[in-house]
């Protein structure tokens, strides 16, 4: 005999959900953390010095504007005081095509389309990630009925 329910999911249904929603949100964060860490080693080639600072301050500069946006939007998704989503997007998209452009600039191979996609590819699906977390962490932390 099974028990309808009314207005609602079965309570299974819900706990299940909501650990696929938890697994997907570290899949998501794990790929953004990745992609980060493969767009830092690609700028990393910097190997020039300007006015006595060392070169890898600069794509510590750029990934730290990728994560401080990244921080701001998904404080913006999942707070809904927040009016304004459009600033932390706008350093995450300043951030990622700089990294890209780190990338394009600073590789020592040719710019072949394999290349290219390898360059391309970490920053631009950090940026993504960062944006698919921050909906996964604004549905679990949405109150169940």
């Amino acid at each position: 005999m099974t028990k309808q329910w009314e207005g609602s999911q079965p309570p299974r249904v819900i706990a299940v959900a909501r650990f696929l929603g938890v697994l997907s949100a570290i899949g998501v964060f794990v790929i953004y953390l990745a992609g980060l860490a493969v767009s830092y080693r690609a700028a990393g080639g910097l190997d020039v010095e300007v006015s006595e600072s060392p070169a890898w301050l600069y794509p510590v500069v750029v990934v730290g504007l990728v994560i401080v946006g990244s921080l701001g939007l998904v404080a913006a998704t999942i707070d809904p005081q927040r009016t304004s989503r459009v600033y932390p997007w706008l350093l995450v998209g300043i951030g990622t095509v700089t990294q890209i452009l780190f990338g394009l600039v600073l590789t020592d191979q040719s710019l072949d389309a394999r290349n290219i996609a390898v360059i391309v590819l970490p920053p631009f699906t950090a940026a993504l990630s960062i944006a698919e977390f921050a909906r996964e962490l604004r549905n679990l932390l949405r109150p169940q009925p």
